[in-house]
């Protein structure tokens, strides 16, 4: 122990017992609801599901491979939906299906519930 050396058990048995929660918490993209230092991320395109995981740093229309690649309010989005993107997928601003705001005139699509991406188609 820091500050104040070994410390003797003596001798026996450690019996642990740890259960873990691996299912990763839902979120709404829009309230960005997540614990501290979490972002809310699409996981799944095809059947849209957001999950709650650590920011990325690729900002719009660049590149990523993943759901958590992208900054805060953007999606990893396949390509064919935004002609701003050159690659595979790449990350898209999210909007609000209640307000939308796209840049560049694109529209707002639907994904789950009141949140969609913005498109070009």
């Amino acid at each position: 122990v820091e500050g104040v050396g070994p410390i003797s058990m003596g001798d026996g048995d450690l019996a642990v017992d740890v259960e873990f929660d691996d299912t990763p918490p839902v979120c709404d993209p829009n309230a960005q609801d997540c614990a501290n230092g979490l972002a809310c991320a699409l996981t799944d395109f095809e059947a849209p599901q957001f999950e709650c995981g650590p920011e990325g740093y690729a900002a719009a229309y660049q590149d990523c491979y993943g759901a958590f690649e992208c900054e805060m309010d953007h999606a990893c989005i396949p390509s064919f939906e935004n002609f701003h993107c050159t690659f595979g997928s790449c990350c898209v601003p999210l909007c609000d299906l209640s307000a939308p705001a796209c840049p560049n005139g694109e529209s707002c699509l639907p994904l789950e519930g009141m949140t969609g991406y913005c498109s070009t188609n």
